[in-house]
C-alpha cells in the first residue's frame, strides 16, 4: 500500500470531515464503528473484489449513504449492487480540461 495514499483527505479543509482509513479494505470495513455516509471503490479493480467490498460495507451504510466507484468503465458491479440493494444508480464520464488525465468514468448509487 501506497504510504502517500490519501494525501489530499489529510489536507484541510476535508482532513476535519473525512476519516481516511489505509489498510486492507475488507478488514478496515469489517472493523467500522460507526455508519458510513459515503463510501468510494476505488482499490483492487477486479469485479470479484469491487463485489466484496461493496458487499462488506452494505451493512455499515447510512440509511441515505452514496456509494461510488471509479471502476464504472470496467465492470457493472455497482449497478447490479445497486440494483439488488434498491438504490438508484448513475454512471457519468469525467472530462478534465485541460489536464495531463483524460479522464474515465465514475458511479454513484444512492437512495
Amino acid at each position: 500500500m501506497n504510504p502517500e495514499a490519501g494525501y489530499l483527505a489529510k489536507a484541510q479543509p476535508w482532513a476535519d470531515v473525512v476519516d481516511l482509513v489505509i489498510g486492507d479494505s475488507i478488514a478496515s470495513i469489517g472493523a467500522l464503528d460507526r455508519p458510513v455516509d459515503m463510501f468510494l471503490h476505488d482499490s483492487d479493480h477486479s469485479a470479484a473484489h469491487e463485489q466484496r467490498e461493496f458487499t462488506a460495507i452494505e451493512p455499515h451504510l447510512a440509511e441515505r449513504a452514496l456509494l461510488l466507484t471509479d471502476n464504472v468503465t470496467y465492470t457493472t458491479v455497482l449497478l447490479k449492487h445497486a440494483e439488488k440493494t434498491g438504490r438508484r444508480f448513475l454512471a457519468f464520464k469525467e472530462q478534465p480540461v485541460r489536464h495531463w488525465y483524460p479522464g474515465d468514468g465514475i458511479g454513484a448509487a444512492w437512495r
